[in-house]
Formats: structure tokens, sequence, C-alpha cells
């Protein structure tokens, strides 16, 4: 009798072990494998350099990297590359690398739903939830990060911008709090402030200055004014807000609006109503004024004969063109 039990029990545990072996090798079950709306390939990166994830519905996916510089010991791109299996637990998606000759290693994403976005971001800490709360934070309405895998957005539906917040797991929902959302009306991508300053310039044509002004104190907020990088930008903010106190009948400040504009670099090209603010401040009797603005710019230039001639045009009652439009 205790013989049998013995034989019996061994051949239990046989058959236990074959039946895990078995299951191990069967595809993954529905439990483990995502919702159809997570198939799909997903992207992080920019213009020269980023990754390609591909989840495929058999539980199996594909990356790799691209890159405009070309490694020369490795031409192909095959180091780049992976292929295995991933799991998934209903809210986590675990990416296993099985390459051969390297070590087994488990990534974490969740994934986040973002109006019609689809996004996986990498389990907490920098480089994963906080980079992308930050990215949120300073207007980048990110569609794809620069320079890690913090956050990849699927392919398919990364264009547009996207309405209200992001749907984090409920543990990261308070890095949401206080964020406001992009504007609808400023269009997707990475340079918030060159966006910002588009809906600036266009709201401002369109003659609604409440946003136009909102836009235009953003840039100046976000730009540091001893950077020469961000001058471009201020002066075309400063422009914008001179305009909008100049239709108020505020002339000093319209005036004092020019005089920042004329502090420092300027753009070759602008879409400014920059001609609306020399104009009717010319209008008003504060010809010097803009005559020390186009002086500035002209001295910026490096073009005198063209200062000469811009300079007798506002004399004579005309707004000269001073930028090309962008």
């Amino acid at each position: 009798m205790k013989k049998t039990l013995l034989l019996v029990c061994a051949l239990c545990t046989l058959f236990s072990s074959v039946i895990y072996a078995y299951q191990n090798k069967k595809p993954l079950s529905s439990s483990q494998k995502p919702p159809a709306y997570l198939i799909g390939e997903y992207h992080w990166g920019y213009w020269y350099m980023g990754e390609r994830l591909t989840l495929k519905a058999d539980g199996s996916y594909t990356s790799g990297s691209h890159s405009d510089v070309i490694d020369k010991d490795d031409p192909t791109g095959e180091k780049r590359r992976d292929k295995s299996v991933y799991e998934w637990d209903g809210e986590r998606l675990k990416i296993i690398s099985t390459k051969t000759g390297t070590p087994k290693t488990v990534e974490t994403y969740y994934s986040v739903p973002w109006d019609k976005r689809l996004y996986l971001i990498k389990n907490g800490g920098y480089g994963g939830v906080y980079d992308f709360v930050k990215a949120i934070r300073k207007g980048e309405e990110p569609c794809t990060p620069i320079g890690n895998n913090a956050f990849m957005v699927r392919g398919d539906n990364k264009d547009g911008v996207p309405r209200g917040l992001p749907k984090l797991p409920k543990a990261w929902m308070p890095l949401l709090k206080g964020v406001i959302p992009v504007d609808t009306d400023i269009p997707p991508g990475d340079e918030y402030t060159k966006r910002l300053a588009k809906a600036a310039n266009i709201a401002a044509k369109s003659r609604d200055d409440k946003r136009a002004v909102k836009y235009a104190n953003d840039i100046i907020l976000r730009t540091p004014s001893d950077m020469e990088w961000w001058q471009d930008y201020r002066h075309d903010a400063h422009i914008i807000l001179g305009v909008a106190a100049l239709r108020k009948g505020n002339l000093s400040a319209a005036k004092e609006h020019l005089v920042q504009a004329g502090m420092g670099t300027f753009k070759y090209r602008s879409n400014s109503p920059y001609k609306e603010l020399l104009g009717g401040l010319c209008a008003k009797g504060e010809r010097q004024a803009v005559l020390e603005y186009v002086n500035a710019y002209g001295h910026y230039s490096g073009e005198p004969k063209k200062m000469k001639e811009w300079v007798q045009e506002v004399m004579t009652g005309r707004i000269p063109t001073l930028f090309e439009p962008e």
C-alpha cells in the first residue's frame, strides 16, 4: 500500500511537470495578452533617432531603434533589434527580452489613454511617468519623447491635439494636480514655445486680443530674457502685446512694448502684426519711437542702405516691410 502511494505521488509530480512544461510552451493565455486595442506599433524618439515597438496578437513583439548616425561596427543595426514575448496582467505590460548572448531583461509599461491617443509609460520613477507629466506641464503635449524611451505613443493615433488629461493609474493621478491641458487651437508637436508663438500671431491677426495676450505673456514667462535663443520669440510677443495695448488706447504701454521688442535680437522672418503697431504709433504722433525701433533693426540686420530707405518711408508716413513672412 505504501509503495503504491509513493508511486501515485511520483506519477502526479511527473504529470504536473509535464503539464507545466506544456503550458509554458503554449502561446500566452487570453489573460496574459493585452486587449485588441493595445496591439500595434509604438514609437518614441524624434527625427534622427528613436525606437519602434510592435506588439503582435500572438503574444510576441519586435523592437528596433533607428538612427541617422551610421554605426560602422554594426551597419545593419542588428544589435539594436530585438524580438521575444510579452505578458499582460490586466494593467501592466511586461516586455521580456531574451536576446542571445545577453541577460534576460524585463521592462514594465503601463497603458495610458489620452483622448484618442494611447501611450505605454515605463513603470514609475524618473524616466517614466514623471517625465511624461513633466512634458505635459511644460505644454509639450507629448507625442514622442526626446532622449529616452520613458513613454511611447501608438503610431496610428499620434496626430491631433488630445483633449482633457491622460487617464493615469490611480496612484499617479495626484501628479496631474494643477495641470492645465494645452488649448486645442495650438497644433501638436514638441517645440511648445514655437507653437505658442504661432497661435499668438494668429489670435492677434484675428483680433482675439484676450487669447493673443494670454499666449504672448506665456511666451515671455517661458523665455529667459538673457538668452539669445529666445529673443525672436520675445520680440513677437512684445509686438503682439503692443498691438493689444494700442487697440485699447493705452499708448504708453504700446510704446513700451515696442521698446522691449527692439532691445534684443530680431527675427528675419515674422508673422507678427508689427506694421499695425508701427502704423498706429505713427498715427498717434509717436514717430520717434518707431524710428528708434527701425534703426535698431537696421543695425541688427547690417543693411545700412535699406535702413536709410526704411527711415525715409517712416518720415513720409509709410510703414516699411522689415520682415519676410514665415
